[in-house]
């Protein structure tokens, strides 16, 4: 069991993952009587008296979307351990002013708190660690966002009695300096949030190598399945959770009686379940075939519900698609690889892969197809956004044009 340290000591106290609590390897903080903020004499309406089951029943709301799901769950446990292990509080004893004391807590998470970015959270004595560094300004927003979502619903489902997030009031104005520095994180969080065509092709010629120079039986699947998966995302704009779900069946040929020419397409299940047929070039499909012909899999996509994602030792019959952690493991490995093998030589797009992460293959692969001169809308329904204004912001705003008119001009 994890033994939690008592704030007035100088020992820091240690995380706890929602995973330790679920399998009885961590103990679940309690506090006596629950916060004032916490409804009285009323039933709440999902069933439970603690906070624990109150937020799983929350994140159950997101079952049917695994990336939301994800992504909500790992700003939720980082706010829990805040709360409960750092502050020693539960949900309704949460006010106003704790909203800005964990905003300062999350942009300088404590080191002990902290892992590498391309590493696992630790379960060892070290304990569990729900930061990968401080979070940006745009992050950080987002994880309040998060949290005054969770109570929103809490209030709604009378858990608790009111919303402290909900009073939380915006800067109706910000100053120049602030304005300049949010200008800076919006540019840094989206469109500078890809890899140039040549740092790109660089990274698959040394995953192409690293595949093909590999020994021993492992060593080699593990290196086609990451080619693969760069690969495959780089040229079809994926999100790692629908290429985790999709199977050789969601794979079409097609006939276009104008051109007279075959295309291929693929089925896609995207967030929040909707689901676009997205377009497959022959770059694609060669990496799909190459890999699942290493694999000694089926090949073949009629009637073949077998997942296009393999576990390492290959295909099985009636076998669950693997989930989408699987990939970003996969991606993550991938560029931590290249990065440390393009130091010496490439020193630049080596500290550019060590930033990079597998969303950002949606942001290179829209910003190559907008170089091409494809129109906004197809890459719009390509990477299956409901908005234009979200691909808008995948795509470099014309940095380059800009440059080549002003470069013309010389005093």
């Amino acid at each position: 069991m994890t033994e939690l340290v008592d704030p007035a000591n100088s020992i820091l106290p240690r995380a706890i993952s929602f995973d330790d609590i679920i399998a009885g390897r961590a103990n679940v903080p309690v506090y006596g009587e629950p916060g004032y903020n916490r409804t009285r004499g009323v039933a709440n309406l999902i069933g439970v008296t603690d906070d624990l089951p109150a937020i799983w029943a929350w994140l159950a709301e997101f079952a049917g979307s695994p990336h939301t799901h994800r992504s909500y769950r790992k700003e939720i446990e980082r706010f829990y351990n805040w709360l409960s292990v750092y502050l020693r509080k539960d949900l309704g004893s949460v006010v106003r002013d704790d909203i800005d004391r964990y905003i300062a807590f999350v942009k300088n998470p404590p080191s002990d708190w902290v892992r590498q970015k391309s590493g696992r959270p630790r379960r060892d004595d070290d304990g569990f660690q729900p930061f990968t560094g401080p979070l940006s300004d745009a992050s950080c927003k987002q994880a309040i966002v998060i949290v005054g979502s969770l109570f929103s619903w809490l209030v709604d489902a009378r858990y608790l009695a009111g919303n402290p997030f909900s009073i939380r009031r915006r800067k109706a104005k910000l100053s120049a300096q602030e304005k300049r520095e949010e200008h800076k994180t919006g540019q840094a969080e989206q469109s500078d949030r890809y890899l140039p065509a040549p740092t790109a092709r660089l990274l698959l010629q040394f995953l192409e190598r690293q595949a093909d120079e590999a020994e021993g039986r492992r060593a080699k699947r593990h290196a086609e399945r990451k080619l693969f998966v760069v690969r495959f995302l780089l040229n079809t704009g994926l999100r790692r959770d629908e290429l985790a779900s999709a199977r050789m069946s969601d794979i079409y040929r097609r006939y276009d009686n104008a051109s007279a020419q075959y295309y291929w397409t693929m089925q896609v299940i995207g967030k929040g379940g909707v689901v676009r047929t997205i377009a497959l070039n022959e770059t694609a499909r060669n990496a799909l075939q190459r890999y699942r012909s290493f694999f000694k899999a089926s090949t073949h996509h009629t009637q073949n519900d077998c997942p296009i994602y393999l576990p390492l030792w290959g295909e099985q019959p009636n076998a669950r698609p693997l989930d989408g952690q699987s990939i970003y493991k996969d991606v993550a490995k991938a560029l931590e690889d290249a990065a440390d093998a393009l130091a010496a030589s490439y020193l630049d797009e080596s500290l550019l892969l060590k930033a990079a992460s597998p969303h950002w293959f949606r942001h290179t692969f829209a910003s190559m197809l907008d170089g091409l001169g494809v129109s906004i809308t197809t890459i719009q329904a390509q990477l299956g956004h409901a908005s234009i204004e979200t691909t808008s912001i995948y795509i470099d705003k014309g940095g380059h044009e800009q440059y080549q008119a002003i470069s013309q001009m010389s005093l």
